[in-house]
């Protein structure tokens, strides 16, 4: 249970991370964060199975010592004891596995929030232009000369006038 909680944890805080590294992404986070739910669903689903297997196990256990009280075979004993060494062997690999393969898709996504992100543009030394209201300069034809425009750089911003309106 104390490694189920960590799991849990663990897996939580990560969400966390991912959430917060795809607030300001838009369309490409949106579809990140869709992958991401459904990994969500997915690792809810293994937790479940994981958890039903663990409660077949000690039923199982259970009827093995119920067995055992009325015949008391040290063998069989012995028997259970490794079953249940096994089947916590196992569900050690399996959770490494699974915490290792999380890990490596949460840094996938983070290089892809990475690549796609605005931030990242704006490092290289472009700029966003955005009206006063707000939106984004797509087109010069949009835009009229005396117009003031704001230039969104990667450390600060510009408030700029259009003196001139080429095509």
């Amino acid at each position: 249970q104390k490694l189920l909680n960590s799991i849990q944890q663990r897996i939580q805080q990560n969400q966390w991370r991912l959430q917060t590294a795809s607030k300001g992404l838009q369309h490409p986070g949106d579809k990140l964060l869709q992958m991401n739910q459904r990994l969500d669903m997915l690792d809810i689903r293994l937790q479940q199975a994981q958890k039903q297997s663990l409660q077949r196990c000690k039923q199982n256990l259970l009827i093995l010592n119920q067995k055992l009280q009325g015949q008391n075979p040290k063998d069989k004993l012995e028997h259970a004891a490794l079953t249940v060494q096994r089947l916590q062997q196992r569900l050690m690999q399996s959770t490494h596995h699974l915490l290792e393969k999380k890990s490596e898709q949460l840094k996938l996504n983070m290089q892809l929030l990475h690549a796609v992100s605005p931030l990242n543009t704006l490092g290289r030394g472009y700029s966003i232009l955005q009206t006063p209201d707000g939106r984004v300069v797509q087109d010069n034809k949009k835009i009229k000369v005396g117009e003031q425009l704001t230039a969104r750089l990667n450390k600060g911003q510009l408030q700029l006038e259009v003196i001139d309106n080429k095509s």
